[in-house]
């Protein structure tokens, strides 16, 4: 009987594409999928290191693990991948000494090796090697859970952002051939998966000889049977006029954004030496909307910063309310280990930050209440991506601008491309009515677009009447 692995996923999309990649690598040695845990051989625990605290709740889980083996007297190989391996390394050894493998992100495609030498050698194996030669083209990668993909255009990041981990977890930056992205991109149509998003740290600094990433972006969009393309995480720096054409004018590049505002301080941006100011941060999104007047666009604030003044926390409140984000990532700084800012002077208290943290989601929450209630009497297009996390009657999708839909109906819904009427608005979601759906004869009202299977690529470009 074959061995089991289960992999539990923390953290980005990148690190739910790499599971996928670890995944097919053991696939491809003879390893089978576990249903949890306790039925495995082999766990995995695939960690984010972004956030401040990451690694205590990863030893917590790992402890949680190891006891309920332990009770079931089950023996396991139990090893640590991700942002967390590669920046602790051997330090996770000695706070959980009961893990086997400590693995960084460039040495997944030797994982079946190391698992059989952390088996012989009966004790840890830490292996967090760097190459920057890999990005996984050729390795095997599970297929697709639904209609929904990601695909990495590139890996790494050279940027030095002086609040982030990231260069020294995932390495220098590399992009990859655009011919190796199609050919994945294809194998995941090929798999039923109607939307791909491209994957970077700062996607939109792809190069590849003459192909920079607008290029990359109208290619997917062209490979036959992808009817949406998105992309996370650009970067303001590299955001350029090219990019918001293409987003503009191709009917299947999806008028959606996560775009990091971090601050609206320039002081504070030159302290984390992001390379914009908010100036040109603020005209990129009035570029999107004028192209896009109904673009989403949702991002990143980090409230807090050493040295960040009450003069620059109004500012950044003051930017939030020009900019009108649909939604927001807001985050109270914390310090990262072996990262300029966690030297810098002048680290603010807890209680200022969590204060300023406070005002800043209010502000926004009160924002994207405004938003979402714009969109009520509507009509928009979904593509379903599955079953509501609250109600099996009920089911989730997004619009092309990343709205999240709710609509009743039966499980034959998941993958079509619907017209649907918004009747009701929350916090974070909205709730609609079918009006129409591929392939099927539903009345649409009058002057409503009836040709949604005819020409599959409109479901991203056609705007809400």
């Amino acid at each position: 009987m074959s061995r089991a692995y289960h992999i539990e996923t923390y953290g980005c999309q990148m690190n739910v594409l790499d599971s996928d990649i670890v995944g097919g690598v053991l696939s491809r040695a003879g390893y089978r999928k576990a249903d949890g845990f306790t039925d495995a051989d082999v766990i995995f625990l695939n960690t984010c290191a972004v956030r401040d605290g990451a690694e205590s709740r990863v030893i917590r889980r790992l402890e949680a693990i190891a006891g309920d083996l332990r009770a079931a007297r089950r023996k396991a190989v139990l090893g640590l991948l991700g942002c967390v391996a590669q920046g602790s390394g051997e330090e996770l050894i000695e706070r959980a000494p009961f893990l086997d493998l400590v693995v960084g992100t460039d040495r997944y495609g030797d994982l079946p090796t190391l698992i059989e030498t952390a088996v012989e050698r009966r004790e840890p194996l830490v292996d967090i090697a760097v190459d920057p030669s890999v990005n996984y083209d050729g390795e095997p990668r599970m297929g697709p859970s639904g209609v929904t993909g990601f695909v990495a255009a590139m890996r790494g990041c050279d940027m030095g952002c002086t609040f982030c981990i990231v260069p020294r977890t995932r390495g220098e930056e590399r992009s990859r051939r655009p011919l190796d992205v199609l050919r994945e991109v294809r194998w995941l149509v090929a798999r039923g998966v109607k939307e791909v998003t491209l994957l970077g740290q700062k996607v939109n600094a792809y190069k590849w000889e003459d192909a920079k990433f607008a290029d990359l972006l109208r290619m997917v969009a062209e490979v036959p049977g992808v009817e949406r393309v998105r992309y996370t995480s650009p970067h303001p720096l590299w955001f350029t006029r090219k990019l918001v054409q293409a987003m503009a004018s191709h009917p299947r590049i999806c008028p959606s954004v996560h775009l990091p505002l971090q601050s609206g301080s320039d002081v504070v941006l030159e302290r984390m030496k992001r390379g914009y100011t908010s100036k040109r941060f603020a005209r990129i999104v009035r570029d999107l909307r004028t192209a896009m007047p109904d673009v989403g666009v949702t991002t990143d604030i980090i409230v807090g910063f050493p040295g960040e003044t009450e003069d620059d926390h109004q500012k950044t409140l003051e930017l939030v309310r020009t900019a009108q984000f649909d939604s927001a990532f807001m985050f109270a700084y914390s310090p990262r280990p072996q990262t300029e800012a966690a030297e810098m002077p002048d680290q603010l208290p807890e209680d200022v930050k969590k204060r300023r943290l406070r005002e800043v989601i209010d502000v926004q929450e009160s924002i994207t209440a405004s938003r979402n209630a714009d969109w009520v009497g509507r009509e928009v297009e979904i593509l379903v991506e599955r079953v509501s996390k609250k109600r099996d009657d009920e089911f989730f999708g997004r619009t092309p601008e990343n709205q999240p839909v709710v609509v009743p109906g039966t499980a034959d819904l998941v993958g079509q491309i619907l017209r649907v009427r918004v009747t009701d608005s929350y916090a974070h979601t909205l709730r609609g009515e079918i009006i129409a759906r591929e392939g099927a004869d539903v009345p649409l009202k009058e002057g409503a677009s009836s040709d949604l299977q005819a020409a599959p690529g409109r479901s991203c470009i056609e705007r809400a009447s």
